[in-house]
């Protein structure tokens, strides 16, 4: 007699979450998390009939801030000076998203971190295959300059975007004491993402828990670890190396890979343009939706879509006003975490994203929802989650 695997809805909810908070999918630039987070949340309201939302001060903050974005849009709209296209109001859409943030979700949370943890373990595998099986391997001192579009056509998410669920799931691993191996794949398979952003996300996880746990970890672990440090170490050594003396590389993608070159020159752009309209903004549009009504402006060393930042990008959309909305915001919101170590990962983020607007993609509002939740669960139940 054949035993029947039980398999709950809100446990099967949370698997289909895990599965799209790791694996990118989109249709059209629309995440499928997106599409399923929304219909779960809709089934919800249906059934219950109500919302509750989180009792914490970050609300107000958030509701003011969607209150300004859907204000400031109809200022320049009515101002006349730039068209209002079908993508204005998909990214009006999109920050009115946030409001998810308020609304506490039903779902499993411990088959949800469990799921995304053995979910990117698999991936992460499914990545080092494909480093090998692509012959990557034989260039990967140049991963991150002349191969750093190795797996685009591969992994979806975008080169840029598809290494960030790595980073999450890694820290999963860390806070709720998973085992050595699965971290090991997790950050292998993550930093063969040319992402400079994954890698460095990674690379202070790893810093921050072994720092904590260093004194309580055995004599093996600790070799492991710092086997494990040298790798990185020799790694990125020979990264640089390939970026700084290789004879084949062009000016144009050394200026595109070093930091200090490609990160000012954004800054430049998006101050000109900030200093034009400072406080209304441009009714939530980005670089390269400004730049065709100043051309005038003789531009910088690419043209840039967006400004790469956290704090630039809401400043450029909406102005001084919708900017310290949105921090105020974030501040609170990273206030409203009890836990050290949540809120380590939440500065983590905000760190991050000084180097790219992964924030505006969905998978970044239900990651730090999942925070939350976490917070909230390890509250209430003595700090048991698994």
């Amino acid at each position: 007699m054949h035993k029947r695997i039980k398999i709950s809805i809100d446990s099967l909810k949370a698997i289909v979450l895990a599965l799209f908070s790791v694996i990118l999918f989109s249709i059209d630039h629309i995440y499928i998390l997106n599409v399923f987070v929304v219909f779960f949340l809709i089934v919800q309201i249906v059934k219950t009939g109500s919302i509750t939302l989180w009792n914490s001060t970050y609300r107000n903050y958030l509701l003011a801030y969607v209150l300004w974005v859907v204000l400031d849009v109809m200022i320049i709209l009515c101002a006349r000076e730039y068209d209002f296209r079908t993508r204005n109001f998909v990214q009006v859409l999109f920050d009115i998203q946030y409001l998810i943030l308020l609304m506490k979700i039903n779902m499993d949370v411990e088959t949800y971190v469990n799921w995304v943890i053995k979910i990117a373990t698999i991936y992460s595998c499914f990545v080092i295959y494909e480093f090998f099986a692509t012959e990557t391997y034989m260039h990967w001192e140049k991963l991150y300059v002349l191969y750093r579009a190795w797996g685009s056509d591969l992994f979806p998410g975008g080169l840029n975007y598809a290494a960030i669920p790595f980073v999450f799931a890694l820290f999963l691993t860390f806070y709720f004491k998973d085992n050595f191996l699965t971290k090991i794949l997790i950050s292998f398979g993550g930093v063969l993402f040319p992402s400079r952003v994954s890698m460095f996300g990674i690379s202070i996880i790893w810093l921050w828990f072994l720092g904590k746990e260093w004194k309580r970890m055995c004599c093996q672990l600790k070799v492991a670890s710092a086997i494990m440090a040298v790798f990185m170490l020799f790694f990125s050594l020979n990264v640089i190396h390939g970026l700084a003396i290789d004879e084949y590389i062009s000016k144009e993608l050394v200026t595109r890979l070093t930091i200090t070159l490609d990160r000012e020159d954004i800054v430049k752009e998006a101050i000109y343009f900030a200093e034009i309209n400072p406080f209304s903004g441009y009714g939530g549009r980005t670089l390269e939706q400004i730049r065709p009504y100043y051309p005038s402006y003789s531009g910088g060393l690419l043209a840039w879509p967006h400004t790469h930042n956290v704090l630039l990008e809401p400043l450029i959309r909406y102005g001084i006003i919708g900017m310290v909305l949105f921090t105020s915001f974030l501040v609170n919101y990273f206030l409203s975490i009890h836990d050290k170590e949540l809120k380590f990962f939440l500065i983590l983020m905000f760190l991050m994203g000084m180097f790219q607007t992964y924030f505006r993609a969905f998978y970044f509002i239900y990651f730090i929802l999942v925070i939350k939740m976490v917070d909230t669960r390890k509250v209430f139940d003595d700090g048991k989650l698994l």
